[in-house]
């Protein structure tokens, strides 16, 4: 991200985590990646946004996440 903001760039999307699907995978990606796990966050100049995804990986299991799909809509300003 500090590339991405030193650049210019003003608007990131990340692919998605699944919200780390089950204990203990989401405590470990809310450590990875900390507040930039799910959401729209700000990185100084840059917008960041990561989903939560609608799948699942392995096991079909989520638990304490739920599956999402984003509709973005960009305008100019």
């Amino acid at each position: 991200m500090t590339i991405a903001e030193e650049e210019g760039i003003s608007l990131q999307l990340c692919g998605h985590t699944h919200g780390g699907q089950f204990p203990p995978a989401s405590w470990i990606a809310s450590r990875v990646y900390g507040r930039y796990v799910h959401g729209l966050h700000r990185f100084g100049k840059l917008l960041v946004f990561t989903n939560w995804g609608a799948g699942t990986w392995g096991p079909p299991l989520r638990v304490g996440t739920n599956p999402e799909i984003v509709l973005l809509t960009f305008e100019e300003f």
